[in-house]
């Protein structure tokens, strides 16, 4: 998930800045934040997709004892994921649009999240991975 927000958040604004586009939308007279709402919208909106296509990929062509509760584990999973996404989102387009290095900065914010994830302690819940993990937990049976 959060690679997917790096993705379709970097893709915005360098890429316009050298194709001489980005000139237009800021001097027209639309506001500013009109035109960053606007490709957050439309980030969210495709990773969304993309995101919900993956959970629903990896968990329908399974074949599950009843027991394992697959359809509400997969209905917690994409739960999880589309919550915690626009948060990934906002974070990446935001580095991206104020430094030129959005792209650098969320490699290794995500490898720095996750490995802080796998300590023990109070530091793991300063990541959005540990309140992910804890909605899909429960979800999981004990039996499977």
């Amino acid at each position: 998930m959060p690679f997917v927000a790096l993705i379709v958040a970097t893709a915005f604004p360098w890429p316009e800045a050298e194709e001489g586009t980005l000139t237009y939308w800021f001097t027209s007279p639309i506001p500013r934040w009109t035109v960053l709402l606007g490709r957050y919208l439309a980030a969210l909106l495709v990773g969304a997709l993309v995101l919900s296509i993956g959970v629903l990929s990896i968990g329908l062509p399974l074949a599950t004892r009843p027991e394992a509760a697959t359809g509400h584990v997969m209905q917690v999973a994409l739960a999880s994921t589309l919550l915690a996404f626009p948060a990934y989102l906002a974070l990446f387009q935001f580095v991206s649009t104020v430094f030129k290095q959005g792209l650098v900065f969320g490699v290794v914010f995500i490898i720095l999240e996750n490995l802080i994830s796998v300590i023990s302690g109070t530091i793991v819940q300063l990541t959005l991975v540990f309140y992910v993990r804890s909605q899909l937990w429960p979800a999981i049976p004990k039996a499977s």
